[in-house]
């Protein structure tokens, strides 16, 4: 009897994990948008390390200029290359906004919000846009690449997934955030 019980209660608690969601594959073709979305980011974010990015990023925070920087464009267009060549919607620089103050010097950990800094898209954000905070922020800040829990419909109605990789300095300090959101129609082919 008892053990009739504990399988009646492990069925009870199955039925309610998959009534839930909580046992639910994702489709093959969604998880594989999800994987490329992850090894883009990683891939670009490990190649604008290398070609020393990470220290014409940190040197455009410091100078306070925004957008007027000298070598702003420069920048933006290595994000506007990786863009196209990649096929993502879209490409930015993300950093910790601490006290309005857009800043790299922030503790792993960081679960405050980042603002969007560089835009490499047709139609830019705005400098210093707050994006607010998502896990996936803080794990990409700590050194792990990271992919958003779930897609997003961006303001087209275009589904995408996100994902986020550290930019390094050459003194190894993370920098920026650099998100890429892939497009994902595989998403709503799979939820009608």
């Amino acid at each position: 009897m008892r053990k009739l019980l504990i399988a009646i209660m492990a069925l009870v608690m199955a039925f309610g994990l998959a009534a839930c969601g909580g046992s639910e594959e994702v489709p093959a073709d969604v998880q594989a948008v999800k994987d490329q979305a992850s090894s883009y980011v990683e891939q670009y974010a490990a190649d604008l390390t290398e070609d020393g990015w990470g220290d014409e990023y940190a040197a455009l925070l410091a100078s306070g200029e925004a957008r007027d920087y000298a070598e702003y464009n420069d920048i933006m267009q290595d994000l506007w290359d990786a863009r196209e060549e990649c096929g993502a919607t879209y490409i930015y620089a993300m950093t910790p906004l601490v006290d309005d103050v857009i800043t790299y010097d922030v503790e792993a950990g960081y679960e405050g919000d980042f603002a969007i800094t560089v835009d490499g898209c047709e139609d830019p954000d705005d400098w210093g846009v707050n994006y607010g905070w998502e896990i996936q922020f803080t794990e990409a800040w700590e050194g792990t690449p990271a992919a958003a829990r779930s897609a997003w419909n961006d303001s087209d109605e275009l589904q995408c997934w996100s994902a986020f990789a550290p930019v390094y300095d050459s003194t190894g300090a993370v920098v920026a955030l650099l998100g890429f959101d892939y497009p994902c129609t595989e998403v709503a082919q799979a939820n009608p």
